[in-house]
């Protein structure tokens, strides 16, 4: 049987809380996942180049970002 969702929206098993997304974690998924969906694909590959211009020296991004990594990763974070 499958975990609904939160109340948020957030899959379950993600931490409710705001947090800050690693860009090397969010490419590598976006790669192991390519090929379900183009257009998913493309627009997240895009993504990624323009998060890029936000995140730290380490390639963090700022907690800011959390609700457009949720909402544009949210299928590939479901464990994080």
């Amino acid at each position: 049987m499958r975990e609904p969702l939160r109340s948020s929206g957030v899959p379950h098993g993600v931490d409710v809380e705001p947090r800050r997304w690693d860009l090397r974690d969010l490419e590598r998924l976006t790669r192991e996942n390519a090929g379900n969906d183009l257009d998913q694909d493309e627009n997240r590959q895009f993504l990624l180049v323009y998060l890029r211009e936000f995140a730290d020296s380490d390639g963090v991004l700022p907690i800011d970002f959390d609700g457009l990594v949720r909402d544009t990763f949210g299928g590939l974070i479901g464990d994080r």
